[in-house]
């Protein structure tokens, strides 16, 4: 045998790697485009790297001007010591679940969420969904 055999099974499964990544690339998208509630990823310092269009109609903000920015500043004042210590117990590798936070919408008004998130360690970011809960 050649070798050639080989080779070929090489890059089928190079092909078949790159359409199953193109697939949940587009699942991904899909979801965050059309999801109701927020999701986001935090990167370092939870700085948004990742959120979903939802966060126009939640919070007024398009998703490309929160980009980059702390999650923190997001928060409603009387809230930041209570994220904070959320954020830590995220980052320390927990699951944290149903955690009532307020955001503040861009016109000033509180939203209020209820959130879940989860830290990945391997990609070293805080995914997150929260559901806007106010009354």
């Amino acid at each position: 045998m050649d070798g050639y055999g080989a080779a070929g099974a090489d890059e089928s499964d190079v092909i078949e790697l790159k359409k199953a990544l193109r697939t949940a690339n587009q699942t991904l998208n899909a979801i965050l485009e059309h999801s109701p509630d927020l999701i986001c990823a935090l990167g370092e310092a939870g700085r948004i790297s990742l959120i979903s269009s939802s966060c126009n109609g939640i919070l007024g903000y398009a998703p490309d001007e929160l980009m980059g920015r702390d999650l923190l500043e997001l928060v409603h004042a009387d809230d930041r010591r209570q994220a904070s210590a959320v954020f830590e117990r995220a980052t320390a590798h927990a699951t944290v679940q149903k955690q009532e936070l307020r955001l503040t919408h861009r016109d000033g008004t509180a939203v209020k969420m209820r959130w879940s998130a989860v830290q990945s360690p391997e990609l070293n970011a805080i995914y997150a969904v929260g559901r806007d809960v106010t009354e």
